[in-house]
């Protein structure tokens, strides 16, 4: 919305400034022609701030095998735990987690990742939530659900993230 209001103002401006250049004393040109820089300063920043999108995976073929379906999953979840261990673990306050992935009863994964990624590593579960849902529909698959506990701490050994919980998750 901000977006189309900045690109009508500045068009407004600059019909304006065409029509009436003959008309406009020259203290009102200045103040047209500050307007219209504003109007590209704020426009350039909402470009730069444009929260940067994750591609998720096109959903998967409909003529594929099971095997390549599961081998585009497992990759996907692959590329996001790496992207959530690309950053060393030294203070745990600066970690966090989140469940994904999808089982049709509960979520299939539990992953620790530094709060200063969680914009991308948010977006990259939440699209492999998707295909994961999408894969169980497409095979018929039912599975396990896991009743996770809540990680009570997170702790960084070796420079990773581990979880530490009070109880193990529940399998049902």
């Amino acid at each position: 919305m901000l977006f189309a209001d900045i690109t009508r103002l500045c068009a407004e401006i600059i019909i304006f400034k065409h029509t009436a250049i003959q008309q406009t004393p020259r203290p009102k040109f200045k103040l047209i022609r500050m307007k219209l820089k504003i109007a590209v300063i704020i426009l350039m920043a909402v470009l730069a701030c444009k929260e940067e999108e994750i591609a998720c995976s096109t959903p998967l073929p409909a003529h594929t095998a099971q095997g390549e379906d599961s081998l585009v999953l497992a990759t996907f979840l692959q590329e996001t735990i790496a992207t959530a261990r690309r950053q060393a673990c030294s203070d745990p306050e600066l970690w966090t987690w989140r469940l994904c992935g999808s089982t049709g009863c509960s979520p299939s994964q539990l992953l620790a990742y530094p709060k200063a990624e969680e914009r991308e590593i948010v977006a990259r579960m939440n699209c492999y939530t998707n295909l994961e849902e999408e894969f169980n529909d497409k095979w018929g698959i039912a599975s396990i659900c896991v009743d996770w506990a809540n990680p009570i701490a997170i702790e960084c050994e070796n420079s990773e993230a581990k979880l530490i919980f009070s109880s193990p998750p529940l399998v049902r």
